[in-house]
């Protein structure tokens, strides 16, 4: 983890099923003929330092089908479980959704904030998505602006 400030490491590795405040931003793939510079800034709470498999929702998916059984990660591997994933060089940051969860998303074009619909047709389109069904989701370490 290389952007992130030692106390920032240190807050992150040490929780356990806690919730934390999050701020990240990611530069978005444009469609080829956009010279602008696309960005999403997401500021959200979250849940970290959680094993996937003892997550109440998959225990009880796992009862209700037997023949699920645990995978492995279907991208990359664990550099220090269950909250650190190294993938191509690149380390990812673990996170799962909280509930009652705050979220807030500012997308940013050439630096100046504007609408999702300002920007779409800009971006590919799964830029777009937010997230906001998936109970896991990754951020890949050099996104982050702030945890605590």
């Amino acid at each position: 983890m290389n952007n992130m400030t030692k106390e920032q490491k240190q807050l992150f590795l040490s929780k356990r099923g806690q919730i934390v405040d999050l701020i990240y931003k990611k530069k978005l793939k444009t469609l080829k003929n956009t010279a602008s510079n696309i960005e999403k800034v997401v500021e959200r709470t979250a849940r970290v330092g959680i094993n996937y498999s003892n997550l109440g929702a998959i225990q009880e998916a796992r009862k209700a089908d037997p023949q699920d059984k645990e995978h492995p990660l279907p991208w990359g591997q664990w550099k220090i479980f269950p909250n650190v994933i190294e993938h191509n060089g690149k380390t990812y940051l673990r996170f799962y959704k909280a509930p009652n969860e705050y979220k807030k998303v500012l997308y940013l074009m050439d630096g100046k904030p504007v609408d999702k619909d300002q920007i779409e047709g800009l971006v590919y389109s799964d830029e777009l998505d937010d997230n906001n069904d998936k109970l896991i989701f990754n951020v890949a370490e050099d996104h982050v602006i702030d945890i605590h």
